[in-house]
C-alpha cells in the first residue's frame, strides 16, 4: 500500500513536471512568433523607410543638378547681357559722336551762299569695277564708310562746284547734306555722283539716274561764301 501510494506520487510529479515544461515551451513559441511578426513589421517599415530614403536622395540629386544648370544659364546672361551692355555703350559712343557731327553739318546748313543749281544725280560705291579704291580723288578715306565728318560724300565737276564745298542734296528719296570731296572722268557740267554704299552696287542701281536734282551750295570749297 505504502509502495503504490509513493509510486502515485512520482507519476504525479512527473507529469506536473510535464506539464509545467510543455506550458513553459508553448508560451516561448508564443512569444517566438510574436517577435517574427514584429521583426517582419520592422523590417517592412525599415524597407519603406530606405525607400522614401533613397526617393528622396534622388530628388535631392535632381535639385542640385537643376540648381547647377541654373546656375550656368545665370552665368551666361551675366556674360551675354556685359557683351550687349558693351555694345550698348559702344553704339552710344557712336550716336554722340554722330550727333556733334550733325549739329556741326546744321550750322553749316544756317549760312547758305544762295547759290543753286539743278543736276542729273547718279550713285557709286566706295569699291567698285570702274577703278573705285575705297579713296575719293581727294584722299577721303571712304573704304568702310559712305560718310565724311558726318556729311554725305558726292563728286563734282570741279568747274561746277569746288573741291570740299558743301552742299544740301534733294534726291528723289531723300535731302542730306554733302561734302564736294570726290571728282570723276564722267562727271563734266551740271551732274553729281551720290556715294550710296561700300560695296552694294545695287543701291547705287536702284539710286538710278535722277535728273533736275535741287543742290543748294552752302559754303563755296573749303570756306567763306
Amino acid at each position: 500500500m505504502k509502495q503504490s501510494t509513493a509510486r502515485n506520487l512520482m507519476i504525479a510529479g512527473s507529469l506536473l513536471v510535464i506539464s509545467t515544461v510543455s506550458i513553459t515551451y508553448s508560451d516561448m513559441n508564443r512569444e517566438k512568433l510574436k517577435l517574427k511578426q514584429e521583426l517582419e513589421s520592422e523590417r517592412k517599415i525599415s524597407v519603406e523607410l530606405t525607400n522614401s530614403y533613397n526617393k528622396l536622395n534622388e530628388e535631392y540629386d535632381k535639385q542640385i543638378k537643376f540648381t547647377n544648370e541654373q546656375k550656368s544659364e545665370i552665368n551666361n546672361l551675366n556674360e551675354e547681357i556685359k557683351k550687349k551692355n558693351q555694345a550698348i555703350e559702344s553704339k552710344d559712343s557712336k550716336i554722340h559722336s554722330l550727333e556733334q557731327q550733325l549739329e556741326k553739318a546744321k550750322k553749316r546748313n544756317e549760312s547758305p551762299t544762295g547759290r543753286v543749281i539743278y543736276v542729273t544725280a547718279t550713285a557709286y560705291t566706295s569699291f567698285c569695277k570702274e577703278g573705285c579704291i575705297g579713296k575719293t580723288n581727294l584722299g577721303i578715306d571712304v573704304s568702310n564708310t559712305i560718310y565724311h565728318e558726318g556729311l554725305r560724300v558726292i563728286a563734282t565737276d570741279p568747274s561746277i562746284i569746288k573741291p570740299y564745298s558743301l552742299v544740301k542734296v534733294e534726291s528723289r528719296d531723300e535731302t542730306f547734306v554733302a561734302i564736294a570731296g570726290d571728282t570723276g572722268g564722267a562727271i563734266n557740267g551740271n551732274k553729281i555722283d551720290v556715294l550710296v554704299s561700300v560695296r552694294n552696287e545695287a543701291i547705287a542701281n536702284q539710286f538710278g539716274r535722277q535728273h533736275n536734282v535741287k543742290v543748294t551750295v552752302l559754303r563755296e570749297g573749303k570756306g567763306g561764301k
